[in-house]
């Protein structure tokens, strides 16, 4: 059965659709991509106030789905050497060694003019536990800062270019995704910051470490690429030499050096590569 609409009520229908149409039409170009704002925003890393300092801190509402691509590109002649800045030919040993030297000086003395605290880490707190001096078969450094002075290095410095010496210059790059914490979760990303020799790719790796809560040991600096010490090995730190610098290290550096490598790697005099 056809329903007859008076011409009135037509005139009344059409403009209702229209209007319909238009509040659909504007809650399209408007609303949605507010709500898609809203939901890139959560994925954004933000800078959270904290007893009037800032800190980095972990936003996303769950973990990744997959791991950021790696930000510090590597040389396809070394792992150790920064692609962007690599020489078209690796190094010499007495090369490299001398740039690492220089890595660790201009390093060390611009921490100090910027006021970040940092100490030995890793391969080159063995390498000082040996003999006060880098290894030989060395292709970097490592260091520790606690995360509030990377997030001061972030906020003061990153990008920023020093010239060192007799005209040496070194970049401090801050990894782009330095406030993903979980280094399970982007172990590309293992690295918070770099000291990058612009003239060989040779670099300063910089890690940052916070307290964490740790149910057996206390309260632990923790590390994103899994690494937890207890803050009573690390604090307070001592004054050292290290390459004829002065350099920080940690204060129980024996039991860490063990905990890391091994009671083994503090005696045996033969490196097995």
């Amino acid at each position: 059965m056809l329903v007859r609409i008076p011409p009135r009520n037509r005139v009344h229908l059409i403009c209702l659709g229209a209007v319909l149409l238009l509040l659909a039409t504007w809650a399209h170009l408007t609303l949605l991509p507010a709500y898609q704002g809203l939901k890139l925003q959560k994925q954004r890393p933000v800078i959270a106030e904290d007893n009037d300092a800032r800190r980095i801190v972990h936003t996303m509402d769950g973990p990744l789905s997959a791991s950021h691509p790696r930000y510090f590109p590597l040389s396809a002649l070394s792992s150790h050497l920064d692609a962007r800045f690599a020489a078209p030919t690796r190094p010499t040993a007495p090369e490299r060694q001398a740039a690492l030297t220089r890595l660790l000086r201009s390093f060390v003395g611009t921490m100090d003019d910027v006021g970040i605290t940092t100490w030995l880490a890793h391969g080159s707190l063995l390498a000082w536990h040996w003999s006060a001096r880098i290894f030989p078969w060395e292709w970097d450094l490592d260091v520790h800062v606690h995360l509030r002075g990377l997030e001061k290095l972030a906020s003061c410095c990153l990008g920023s270019v020093y010239e060192y010496g007799t005209g040496e210059k070194y970049l401090l790059d801050v990894n782009a995704f330095v406030w993903e914490r979980n280094g399970m979760v982007d172990p590309t990303n293992r690295i918070d910051a770099r000291w990058i020799d612009l003239a060989t790719g040779l670099y300063v790796d910089i890690t940052a470490v916070e307290e964490a809560d740790d149910a057996e040991e206390g309260v632990s600096l923790a590390a994103k690429d899994g690494h937890r010490y207890r803050k009573r090995n690390v604090l307070p730190l001592r004054v050292a030499w290290f390459e004829g610098v002065e350099v920080l290290v940690p204060w129980n550096a024996t039991v860490l050096l063990e905990h890391e490598y091994g009671s083994e790697a503090l005696v045996r005099k033969v490196f097995r590569g």
